[in-house]
């Protein structure tokens, strides 16, 4: 596959892991409701998602530094996904709660490294040199 597309398709997946950390915030009356909590309790579900994301996946990225890349992504992406299935499946809030963790841990590790490599991965494209295009030409330039 090409650089470009691969950039791509990591920035997409790391849109939608920030957008399944923060979809909740929207249902979060819905989500209490159902789970026969209040609204403050189901609110621990986002806190859940951004603390495992801020502590855990930094300390796992420490661990797994010399790990390949791709198969790190491959495997926290797997989890991903599984852990958004499980908060689909779960009934019972304790267990929404662990399954959040897991999105959160392996959400974070996956934007982490997905970033790295889509950075090492644009490093490589070819980019048109400064003042090749429409805004040279109308007098703003790139030039620092």
């Amino acid at each position: 596959m090409n650089n470009k597309w691969v950039v791509y398709l990591l920035a997409f997946a790391v849109f939608l892991i920030g957008t399944v950390e923060y979809i909740i915030s929207g249902i979060i009356q819905m989500v209490a409701t159902e789970l026969s909590v209040t609204t403050s309790a189901a609110g621990l579900l986002v806190t859940v998602f951004a603390l495992s994301a801020a502590i855990g996946a930094p300390i796992i990225i420490a661990v797994t530094i010399n790990a390949d890349r791709r198969s790190v992504l491959l495997i926290v992406l797997s989890v991903f996904i599984l852990s958004s299935l499980l908060v689909y499946v779960s009934h019972s809030f304790e267990m929404m709660l662990v399954t959040r963790m897991l999105q959160g841990l392996s959400g974070g590790i996956a934007t982490i490294v997905a970033m790295a490599v889509a950075t090492r991965l644009a490093g490589e494209l070819k980019f048109p040199p400064c003042g090749n295009g429409m805004l040279s030409r109308s007098g703003c330039n790139c030039r620092f």
